[in-house]
């Protein structure tokens, strides 16, 4: 069917470059997720199509397309917010998946914020306490306190399950752990010598 104008809502008609080209169509290329451990492209012919209405031209969208890159796929994105909230470092996520470092700091605080949002906190018997910088263009950036999973009974569980933008003080820090159900169910707490995090444990 003929695609909805994004400028008008409109629906639009297939445009003409000319008589003897017929409809134009253009190349359009998406990063995919690496196969086996390469860089996967791929590349579509995108239609093209003028509006009746507003007379300005667009490019039908494509569901491969993801609604929050216009350079990845949705499989690419979903790989990155996951690959993002576990235990491996940035860097090696970035080089891992294809990508510059930036682009997986950018996808991990979309996906803290989603899960800020919808996750269901369990409460672990082995917690790990840290923090995450994201470079967000300011000098100083933005700090993240973690909680991850470190029990390695359920390994499957592993990884980060409370991640929060505040201060971090014992006060702000006791306040995430407060979020868990059954705060005595934690039998072990694995950090650093940060006195934030020793004063709220």
């Amino acid at each position: 069917g003929i695609p909805v104008c994004p400028h008008c809502a409109a629906a639009g008609k297939e445009s003409k470059s000319s008589e003897s080209k017929g409809y134009t169509s253009l190349p359009r290329s998406i990063e995919d997720m690496p196969f086996h451990g390469k860089k996967a492209i791929v590349v579509t012919m995108s239609r093209r199509f003028e509006c009746k209405t507003c007379g300005k031209t667009f490019q039908a969208s494509l569901s491969e397309f993801s609604s929050l890159s216009p350079h990845y796929s949705n499989r690419q994105v979903r790989n990155i917010c996951n690959k993002s909230m576990t235990k491996v470092p940035f860097e090696k996520v970035a080089e891992d998946l294809w990508v510059d470092e930036g682009t997986v700091r950018k996808y991990f605080a979309i996906e803290a914020e989603r899960r800020a949002k919808e996750y269901k906190f369990y409460t672990p018997k082995h917690i790990g306490i840290d923090e995450s910088k994201v470079h967000d263009g300011s000098k100083a950036g933005v700090f993240y306190v973690c909680i991850m999973d470190t029990g390695t009974d359920e390994p499957e569980h592993n990884g980060i399950i409370q991640l929060e933008e505040i201060p971090r003080n014992a006060e702000n820090v006791l306040k995430l752990l407060e979020k868990f159900d059954d705060i005595h169910n934690i039998e072990t707490v694995s950090m650093d010598m940060c006195l934030a995090y020793r004063n709220a444990v």
